[in-house]
């Protein structure tokens, strides 16, 4: 399937369904967007939307004219190129929360994708210019100049980079077509999910009854439910895994998976390294399948525990407000310091408008995100805030990545320098879960709601670490296997996916098989191809902070502050240097983790020998 036929498979998928990727179409799911709980006051980036687009267009010209000569200092380089993107960085916010409001906004939409262009258009340009400058040029400019130092980082990678670089014009029509394209077929997976099929009820209650034979039921509806999506999901899917292999293979890479780890500052021998490191440590993944069948067992009698009981015998789970969230955000990531405090509790503050939220989904984009731009207050995005504690988490998460880049800005760390290898931004999110799960346990009003907040910690960590492993591992085999041509159909993808799943989780035959369709429901197979991966590295490291904060409680904090603060001018393991020790690898963070895991385990395994 070349691109054109992919793009009309996408129209005739959208047609079929009654959608389109940014069409204003009336269906069910097109009813009247719900009036937000909370909107993001977007005058502070441009007073109007006609001024954004204006500075868009603006901005489009100034990065298409810029083309450093030979005669350009370093500095006068990266100057140029930092005004760019502290420009790109204020647009993009703007144009990003509006988009995300309505899928059906199509203006918004594509001003986002042109912003996405642009600013990937400007690290090309950049790239082009310090390549044709030797990086021992660099060092002797950047002697005795701190400020020019800080760029070394990325004139290394630009030279490594350049071995994979696409031709100009062809790197042009991957940003002005292919690229939105296959944003277009994350926007249809999204209508997809939420358009309601025939005779289908809503099992939330089902799902969560005493009896269960209900609760079974409900569980196989919902994954025949995404079975009768399959075939759409599918096209979209492989179609997305075809277009990323050409693109890989156009720049050089043997195969997408390769392409796709390089741009998270990974490498295909590295992850595979690190995934089989965790197929090495199933036994703890065992471990922990086995204590939460007997916590089900103990609460219900239930011998043989299903997906379908995991929730079974529990209590009311709790119940968040905003002004919940906005009273146990401070006091959980208290381990952080005080400026960290009083950043996060100014973001959440009712009159300061940096939060854009629903009360339910409608049209917005689903998951969550945050926005900054230099010299403007970092906000926070989350499609829709229920009260549950998952709500809770995805709050402080995202919150975690807006006061990052806050403490970065109120440094005045260049723009060029505020994003980073995805693991290590992701970890910094994923800490605040953690303190989250360990605070609400420290503050259990019984033994039983501490236990269940010791599991929530322990689910997080494991999920991060054995469940991100798996769900990389099944895309990276659907990557191969396509390209093999042995997956070309929904039910191909079902037989891969049962395969993988077998090798991580308990449950018996006719149970994966029933849920083949697990494939469909990884976002981010469709949202951002290859970033789950980040999510095993943000564990890791991740777990490694928490287990330095409750070691180190009087340092740790000021540290932690420094290492934000500083931006991502240099490798990870250069980064964490100040935070977990010289010399610091990959591999021995993952060696602590899996320890760590290990205690969290036992801690929740004598928790419950008291209340069963």
């Amino acid at each position: 399937m070349n691109l054109l036929s992919f793009h009309l498979a996408l129209l005739r998928a959208a047609v079929a369904f009654g959608v389109l990727p940014v069409a204003a179409t009336a269906t069910a799911v097109d009813a009247p967007a719900m009036p937000a709980r909370a909107s993001i006051d977007l005058s502070r980036y441009f007073a109007t939307r006609e001024a954004a687009l204006a500075e868009l267009d603006a901005l489009q010209r100034d990065v298409d004219g810029w083309h450093p000569d030979a005669s350009t200092t370093f500095a006068a380089v990266f100057d140029a190129a930092e005004a760019l993107a502290r420009r790109a960085r204020r647009v993009s916010a703007y144009v990003d929360i509006l988009a995300a409001r309505d899928l059906d906004d199509a203006a918004a939409t594509q001003a986002r994708n042109r912003v996405d262009a642009l600013g990937d258009q400007l690290a090309r340009s950049l790239d082009d210019a310090l390549r044709v400058r030797p990086l021992a040029a660099f060092d002797t400019a950047a002697a005795g100049d701190a400020r020019l130092a800080r760029y070394r980082h990325l004139a290394t990678d630009a030279a490594a980079r350049a071995a994979h670089a696409l031709p100009p014009d062809a790197a042009k029509l991957a940003d002005a077509a292919i690229e939105p394209l296959l944003r277009d077929a994350w926007t249809i997976h999204q209508r997809v999910e939420r358009l309601p099929l025939q005779g289908q009820a809503d099992d939330t209650a089902d799902a969560k009854a005493a009896d269960r034979a209900t609760r079974e039921a409900a569980w196989r509806r919902r994954w025949q439910a995404t079975q009768a999506r399959a075939d759409v999901d599918a096209t979209l899917l492989l179609g997305i895994a075809r277009t990323r292999r050409a693109l890989a293979q156009a720049r050089g890479f043997a195969d997408a998976p390769s392409a796709g780890y390089v741009e998270r500052g990974l490498d295909r021998v590295t992850v595979e390294r690190s995934l089989a490191d965790v197929r090495a440590h199933l036994a703890l993944y065992g471990r922990y399948h086995a204590l939460r069948a007997q916590r089900i067992r103990a609460a219900t009698g239930i011998d043989d525990v299903r997906p379908w009981d995991l929730d079974a015998g529990s209590d009311t789970p709790p119940h968040f407000t905003l002004a919940d969230v906005r009273t146990i955000a401070p006091a959980a990531l208290a381990p952080l310091g005080r400026d960290y405090v009083r950043a996060f509790s100014a973001l959440l503050s009712a009159d300061a408008h940096r939060l854009d939220l629903a009360d339910v989904l409608g049209r917005r984009e689903a998951g969550g995100f945050s926005v900054s731009a230099p010299g403007t207050p970092a906000g926070l995005y989350v499609a829709a805030f229920g009260g549950a504690l998952g709500d809770l988490r995805v709050m402080l998460h995202e919150g975690g990545h807006a006061i990052a880049a806050q403490i970065a800005d109120d440094a005045g760390t260049p723009s060029l320098l505020a994003h980073g290898p995805n693991g290590l931004v992701e970890s910094y999110a994923l800490l605040n879960e953690f303190l989250l799960y360990d605070h609400l346990a420290q503050h259990a009003r019984t033994p039983a709601e501490r236990e269940r907040y010791l599991v929530a910690l322990d689910d997080d960590m494991v999920f991060q670490v054995f469940g991100s492993a798996e769900e990389a591992t099944l895309e990276q085999t659907i990557h191969d296997e396509a390209a093999a041509g042995r997956v070309q159909s929904a039910a191909d993808l079902d037989r891969v996916t049962t395969g993988v799943r077998s090798a991580f989780e308990p449950w018996p035959a006719d149970v994966l098989q029933a849920s083949s369709s697990w494939w469909a429901t990884k976002r981010l197979y469709y949202q951002h191809p290859f970033y789950l991966v980040n999510y095993l590295y943000a564990g890791v490291i991740a777990i490694n902070l928490y287990a330095e904060a409750k070691a180190h409680p009087a340092t740790f904090a000021t540290r932690y502050h420094a290492l934000l603060a500083r931006g991502y001018d240099a490798p990870t393991e250069t980064l964490l240097a100040p935070m977990l020790g010289d010399g610091v690898t990959l591999d021995a963070l993952g060696a602590r983790a899996f320890e760590v895991i290990g205690a969290k385990l036992d801690a929740i395994d004598a928790v419950r020998r008291p209340l069963h």
